[in-house]
């Protein structure tokens, strides 16, 4: 029988508007930070809940966004650049499935150094619609596009396939910052969720125990709060297990003031992608 799913397959996406992909992030609540610390390494996880099937353990990251706005996904941030991933445990890209609901809309893509031709479709990395698409400028995403309803936020979901030893590497390669996860628990007017369950919480605010298990996030801290406690757990656990220590793991308020100036540069990169598409459709 197969598993119910909201994720399908996966079509071109309407109308898409691309940001650049420099580094990616995975999002984790404290807890599960604790453990990666603990253990040093960033646990694989099999991939469910897929339209595909593909009996692999995944680690999923996505585009990085900005620390100080509120995270959907938990109060810690595991970043890597793209292209170090790409490199490492590449190079082949795969659709997985999509999702697209009123305004929001998923892709999941697989990145592996396996070859699954006949059992997945390869990212397109040049085709309009795409959920990623790669030019003389590098790496772009799809950051907007139509929903079922109308234009809204697209999100990019990369599952690196990844063993034990990448999931060491993994965590030995990302530097950590601290999110802002306060809107978490945040409450609505009761209403029924995708499954049918009653529920009063508002949507897109804790993925994992608001959305997924419908109940209060422990971990509801704001982005002071959650440096105070990272601090807490790398001073317990010694310097050798953090590595380089606070100082270079990290995300400082110095390099929010640092990322306004980077996300001026990403601006003026997109702008000129925007124009190379352009160029393109009409050269051809």
């Amino acid at each position: 029988m197969a598993k119910k799913t909201s994720f399908t397959e996966v079509n071109p996406l309407e109308n898409a508007s691309y940001a650049e992909l420099d580094e990616i992030t995975r999002c984790v609540h404290f807890d599960d930070f604790k453990d990666a610390v603990r253990e040093e390494l960033l646990e694989p996880q099999p991939l469910r809940n897929s339209h595909k099937p593909l009996r692999r353990k995944v680690l999923w990251f996505a585009p990085s966004l900005p620390i100080s706005k509120h995270n959907f996904y938990g109060n810690v941030s595991f970043t890597i650049k793209w292209e170090t991933v790409l490199q490492k445990l590449g190079p082949n890209l795969y659709l997985i499935d999509q999702s697209v609901y009123k305004e929001r809309s998923y892709t999941r893509v697989v990145l592996t150094k396996h070859n699954y031709d006949g059992v997945l479709t390869r990212v397109n990395l040049d085709a309009d619609g795409s959920p990623m698409k790669k030019s003389w400028f590098g790496f772009h995403h799809a950051s907007r596009c139509d929903g079922r309803v109308s234009s809204g936020p697209h999100e990019l979901q990369i599952a690196i396939e990844a063993d034990q030893a990448d999931a060491k590497w993994l965590y030995s390669e990302c530097k950590v910052a601290a999110n802002n996860h306060s809107e978490a628990n945040s409450h609505s007017r009761h209403h029924k969720r995708f499954d049918g369950k009653d529920t009063n919480f508002e949507s897109f605010k804790c993925y994992k125990f608001n959305t997924a298990r419908n109940c209060e996030c422990p971990f509801e801290w704001t982005l002071d709060e959650c440096e105070e406690n990272i601090e807490k757990i790398f001073e317990a656990n010694g310097a050798s297990t953090s590595r380089a220590g606070m100082a270079q793991r990290t995300a400082r308020r110095s390099e929010i003031s640092d990322g306004a100036i980077l996300l001026g540069v990403a601006a003026a990169a997109t702008a000129l992608f925007a124009a190379w598409r352009s160029y393109s459709k009409d050269s051809k």
